[in-house]
């Protein structure tokens, strides 16, 4: 969950369709679980250190699904590349 589902949560049970009036588009989570999430893991926690713009060094991971199910993770090549 990130502050992204905030809307989606908030709308629930209380309005039917929900468009963002800004842009027009329909809110909701479908694009969260379309297609596997990205995720930068690094073992680089303080933010003296690692800050700013980039966050590096670190190792792309791929998740599905159930996030808490290890088989649904894996290590990818850096997807902005």
């Amino acid at each position: 969950m990130t502050n992204a589902d905030v809307p989606t949560m908030a709308f629930d049970g209380l309005v039917e369709n929900p468009v963002n009036p800004f842009t027009g588009k329909q809110v909701n989570n479908d694009e969260k679980y379309a297609h596997d999430q990205h995720v930068l893991a690094s073992g680089i926690w303080d933010i003296m250190k690692n800050n700013g713009t980039r966050f590096e060094p670190g190792t792309w991971l791929s998740v599905h699904d159930d996030v808490r199910d290890v088989n649904n993770w894996k290590e990818i090549e850096d997807p902005l590349k």
